[in-house]
């Protein structure tokens, strides 16, 4: 029984191994073949990025935008859950940060433009942003513009701000004169980093005064207000008017009665400290005429005062003098001697020893700091022209003679007609005339001193003798027709002088009380240079003193040869044009030399 079991399990199992045998290998056509099963789809990745709005443009800093970025995939679908990063292209202009997975806000920093990128992957966009400030405002600065004085220049500006307030560069700001008729310069300019634009207003004359400043629709408006005194509308004709210092501090107006009248100005003047100088004005409102502007230096005498470039150093010299001999314990200037009988003019000495003191005090002028010997070149009844011995070449004496000549025959009856002489403290009625070299005291052609007129022993210094220093390069040939006007010029000086130590000495009275102002001081003289050469022009034949002469009349016969006395009117002719041309206007100037007697005609007017 057990060889029964053995082999009927053998053969099913060879049934079964022939089963399986065919099913995987049998013969064709026993069954069909399956398709291997689809790869898996590739995942979703950035194809494009759409940027919306998809352009952008600021009109202030600190304005904001809110952007949105839309990221498509390779089939087109839309992934909103995709990252995006942004970036700007300037971030001195606007920066831009992350506000969600796709979303971004954009902020106005800066002027400019720039490009705002937005990136998914390999995937980016990218949009244009414009930053330009408008102005919203406007704000006028300035300094205090309330009690200016009239045609005063300001300095002023106007600041530009956009909506949000912040400086706005590079705005054309317009500048328009609205009241009183000023003027502007510039009439625009363009604001810098700070949002300012600067210009210079110039204040018109009276009434109101306004000024519009203009960015875009925007505007400001600056005001000022003028401080002038109003002069009595009856003053007369020549008539002084002094005036405190307050009330000239904001500028003088004076109405005209009508558009056609006309004016000549003398600007007169005190002030309670001498040497200061101030700018003086003068215009004309509604014309645009002007006198331009001038240094005025005020005196302290109670009276007329320098209008000057500078102070003299000679005046001041003599001022110190004149303040000594005013004083009580003060020294006598030596007596005027033209009241004695008469001796005859004594033949002066052939030479002389001119003596200078040191600059400074009264003290200082009085030491001497050095000497000098003059050789006597010529002389005759009332002057001797006296030449420093160490001049090289030596001055000519014929070259002195034509001085001479031109003060004897006309300087010195100029003098003693209209001004009372020259006195006389040495007894020879003569005036000195020394000539030495004075370049160390710049420009200077001659001048006197006054401390000449006193003692030696009160003044060491003191050459004791009516004396003008005239510097040695005019007493040549080539200058002498101008040096003969410059004698009498000085000659004058001399003529004042002793009348100013005998008042102030007679007086007991501070000096400048007694003295004269510059301007007076220095067109006086010119007069009387003036006065001599109209006596020399008659002299040749030119006509008289008060008659009207012209230049052409310089051109006819004889009167074209070069002569001192010719020569002095020509200059004076010449000095009017040039005054003229140079102020054609009202305003008395303050530089009298050459045309003395116009300047002074103007007092007379």
């Amino acid at each position: 029984m057990p060889l029964l079991k053995i082999r009927s399990a053998f053969t099913l199992a060879s049934i079964t191994a022939a089963m399986i045998l065919s099913a995987c290998g049998g013969e064709a056509g026993t069954g069909p073949t399956l398709p291997p099963p689809p790869p898996p789809p590739p995942p979703p990745t950035p194809a494009s990025v759409t940027i919306s709005p998809g352009s952008a443009a600021f009109t202030a800093l600190g304005d904001t935008l809110d952007l949105v970025a839309e990221v498509v995939d390779q089939r087109g679908a839309t992934m909103p859950n995709a990252a995006v990063t942004w970036r700007s292209g300037d971030e001195a202009v606007v920066r831009v940060r992350s506000t969600g997975s796709r979303a971004a806000r954009v902020t106005a920093v800066g002027a400019g433009e720039a490009d705002l990128l937005a990136t998914s992957g390999d995937a980016s966009a990218s949009v244009s942003v414009t930053v330009e400030q408008a102005p919203a405002s406007l704000i006028a600065e300035g300094n205090d513009l309330n009690d200016l004085e009239p045609g005063t220049t300001v300095r002023v500006a106007a600041t530009v701000a956009d909506r949000n307030g912040h400086p706005a560069p590079g705005i054309t700001v317009v500048f328009r004169v609205e009241e009183g008729g000023g003027s502007v310069d510039p009439e625009s300019a363009v604001t810098g980093t700070e949002g300012r634009a600067e210009t210079r207003w110039t204040l018109g004359m009276s009434g109101s005064q306004a000024l519009s400043a203009a960015a875009g629709e925007t505007s400001a408006r600056f005001a000022a207000t003028l401080c002038t005194r109003a002069l009595d509308p009856d003053l007369r004709l020549g008539e002084p008017r002094v005036l405190e210092r307050s009330d000239v501090d904001c500028g003088i107006l004076l109405e005209a009665p009508d558009a056609g009248a006309y004016y000549r100005v003398t600007l007169v003047g005190t002030s309670a400290e001498p040497g200061r100088a101030d700018d003086v004005a003068l215009s004309v409102e509604g014309s645009g005429a002007s006198a331009g502007t001038h240094r005025a230096v005020l005196t302290g005498w109670p009276g007329m005062s320098a209008v000057h470039a500078d102070e003299d150093p000679y005046r001041e010299r003599d001022r110190r003098v004149l303040s000594w001999i005013a004083r009580p314990d003060g020294p006598d200037p030596l007596p005027d001697l033209r009241g004695e009988p008469s001796r005859g003019a004594p033949e002066p000495p052939r030479t002389r020893t001119f003596t200078w003191g040191r600059p400074g005090s009264v003290s200082d002028n009085c030491t001497v700091s050095r000497s000098a010997t003059g050789v006597l070149l010529t002389h005759s009844d009332h002057i001797a022209i006296y030449a420093d011995e160490a001049i090289s070449p030596p001055i000519v004496a014929r070259d002195a003679q034509v001085l001479a000549d031109h003060y004897e025959n006309f300087g010195q009856p100029t003098i003693q007609a209209y001004f009372g002489g020259v006195g006389d403290v040495d007894g020879d009625g003569r005036i000195l005339a020394f000539v030495e070299d004075l370049s160390a005291l710049g420009s200077i052609q001659a001048f006197v001193w006054m401390g000449d007129l006193l003692a030696k022993q009160d003044c060491p210094a003191s050459n004791e003798a009516e004396l003008m220093r005239i510097h040695e390069p005019w007493v040549r040939s080539n200058a002498l027709f101008e040096t003969a006007g410059v004698v009498v010029h000085e000659a004058k000086h001399i003529s004042s002088h002793h009348q100013l130590v005998r008042r102030a000495r007679a007086g007991g009275q501070d000096h400048f009380d007694v003295e004269h102002p510059s301007w007076v001081e220095e067109g006086t003289a010119e007069i009387a240079r003036e006065i001599a050469a109209r006596l020399g022009f008659e002299s040749i034949g030119g006509a008289p003193p008060g008659v009207l002469v012209r230049d052409i009349e310089l051109y006819h016969g004889r009167l074209l040869r070069g002569t001192p006395e010719a020569y002095g009117v020509w200059r004076v002719l010449e000095s009017y044009g040039q005054v003229i041309i140079a102020q054609p206007n009202s305003l008395t100037l303050s530089d009298p030399y050459g045309a003395g007697w116009g300047f002074f005609r103007f007092l007379g007017d």
